[in-house]
């Protein structure tokens, strides 16, 4: 059987990457507050939110914020005042981290991303990005989508790192088979799909047999 090695420093490294990612989301959502815009937090961080409240794992990833498409030059301005760098890479604004300066401007791992609310991402998306009205309030201190607000989004993009945050969703029955008739399809085929895993149902199943349930 081959073996791989881990690198002496991963554990720490992992622990630092998470500190940073949260160093990440704090400043960016202090500065949208501090300036009286709109936002929320999407993608991984929200779902890592959403699954924190009933099993604590890792963030998945950088922080994604959604605003109104009104804001946008207001908090690029704001974001780049307390030190971010401005960076436009394939129909999307990152705001990069200047400390992260090991790799060029468009391939740095620390960034904030920007997207807009109720508008469509990709033309052949099913439905517009959830607006800002149904959101959460995160005790760290900043606001998240709903969680059928993140599950549509996720369930819209369906890249593999989105089929993971939906099953992790499944796995922890913060969202299950019934949900699949709050979407439209192609939405619902894509939910359903991912009920039937063996992955997630196995998992749920296996969770009820040990409550007794």
């Amino acid at each position: 059987m081959a073996t791989t090695m881990l690198r002496a420093d991963t554990w720490d490294r992992i622990e630092r990457a998470e500190q940073l990612c949260n160093q990440l989301l704090i400043s960016t959502t202090h500065a949208l507050h501090s300036a009286n815009i709109d936002y929320a937090i999407i993608g991984g961080l929200a779902v890592h939110h959403w699954v924190s409240t009933v099993a604590p794992i890792a963030a998945r990833s950088t922080p994604n914020v959604m605003i109104h498409r009104r804001d946008y030059q207001r908090a690029v301005d704001v974001l780049c005042g307390v030190g971010y760098e401005q960076v436009p890479l394939k129909g999307q604004m990152r705001l990069v981290d200047p400390i992260d300066d090991d790799y060029p401007k468009n391939k740095r791992t620390r960034y904030v991303s920007i997207h807009f609310c109720n508008e469509m991402v990709n033309t052949n998306d099913a439905v517009p990005n959830p607006g800002l009205e149904d959101l959460v309030y995160c005790p760290q201190g900043y606001w998240a989508i709903s969680l059928k607000a993140v599950t549509t989004m996720k369930l819209n993009a369906f890249r593999l790192i989105d089929q993971v945050h939906l099953i992790d969703l499944l796995q922890n029955r913060l969202i299950n088979e019934s949900w699949v008739e709050h979407y439209p399809p192609p939405l619902s085929f894509r939910l359903n799909e991912l009920c039937e895993l063996p992955e997630v149902r196995n998992h749920v199943e296996t969770e009820f047999d040990e409550e007794g349930n």
